[in-house]
């Protein structure tokens, strides 16, 4: 197949220190993309426009702690999604150099992808098809977030964030009723309303010198207000853990990392119109990742993700890959 994607993008950031304590930052992101392949049934083209200020400065600073502000606002323009304000306001207070409390509130704006409005893709081998919906409506979305990061001992951290985010015209991916050929089919479609809750934890320990391990647990509750159910594929539980290593000596970095997906939920509809309910088992997902550094400017790297080759006729999950490269500093 002949697919092409061109994609021209660019970021401008200027930065404006007033003091120490406070500075302002100001950006442009135009694009211009454009998507071609036999996979879609009308070329793609999209012009966005986006634009950025944010303010960051320590507004309270007794002898106990110090307390930052970071106000922000963003204007996107899309071709064909119209146009979107989106303010955000983000809050820490450092008690002390070891216990750190945040708290952030913003609005979001997400237009579909290419992949999302057109793209038909077919994996016949795992059972199932995925097409794009060309009637999509971008999404919209405003969250609350709070937390709270404590370092009791010098190679040892323990964090915890509570989140709320609330969506209109969610996209999101749903089951259609199967295709006698390739299976389950899904797509994409907008959710009137919708919205995801819950709380994560993590640690950190730096094992010894060179090596360091983290833990992660986040719980997820979620809501699908169009059909009164849990929203379609989202996993309550979802547990991480990541290995870094560096040989100094020998100018080796390797990192593994894991996840593991439970308490999915999905909504297939029969070929005579009924919806059921499907929970399937838990995912284990691993990826592995080894550079060799050749000085400050050039380092090899090799790598496999999705190790167990993860993946059902529910999660669309790219298979076992296995990639490498050079990488260098100019």
């Amino acid at each position: 197949e002949d697919h092409r994607e061109h994609l021209a993008q660019y970021t401008g950031i200027v930065r404006i220190p007033f003091s120490e304590a406070h500075d302002l930052t100001l950006g442009v992101e135009p694009m211009v993309q454009t998507l071609e392949s036999p996979r879609l049934p009308e070329q793609g083209e999209r012009i966005r426009l986006g634009v950025f200020a944010q303010y960051d400065g320590t507004v309270w600073e007794p002898t106990w702690g110090r307390l930052r502000l970071v106000p922000a606002l963003r204007a996107d323009v899309d071709s064909q999604f119209g146009s979107q304000i989106s303010p955000k306001l983000a809050a820490r207070f450092d008690v002390s150099d070891t216990v750190v409390f945040r708290a952030s509130y913003g609005r979001g704006f997400r237009a579909p992808s290419f992949q999302q409005l057109l793209l038909r893709f077919e994996n016949p081998t795992v059972g199932y098809i995925v097409l794009g919906n060309p009637d999509l409506d971008a999404e919209r979305s405003h969250g609350v977030d709070a937390g709270f990061t404590i370092e009791p001992f010098d190679r040892l951290t323990f964090g915890a964030t509570f989140f709320r985010n609330d969506l209109q015209h969610m996209i999101a991916v749903v089951s259609a009723p199967p295709d006698p050929i390739y299976g389950q089919i899904f797509t994409y479609d907008n959710l009137e309303s919708a919205w995801t809750m819950g709380a994560e934890a993590d640690v950190a320990v730096r094992v010894i010198e060179g090596l360091g391990l983290k833990l992660g647990y986040m719980f997820v509750e979620t809501w699908d207000g169009e059909n009164d159910r849990r929203l379609e594929g989202r996993p309550r539980h979802r547990l991480t853990a990541s290995l870094r290593g560096e040989i100094e000596k020998a100018e080796l970095v390797f990192t593994a990392r894991a996840a593991f997906l439970m308490g999915r939920t999905y909504y297939p509809t029969t070929v005579s119109g009924e919806v059921t309910e499907v929970n399937p088992g838990a995912i284990a997902q691993i990826d592995l990742r080894v550079e060799k550094r050749f000085g400050e400017k050039l380092a090899l790297f090799f790598g496999v993700e999705n190790l167990a080759d993860a993946g059902d006729a529910y999660l669309m999950l790219r298979p076992r890959t296995f990639y490498g490269g050079v990488g260098t500093q100019l």
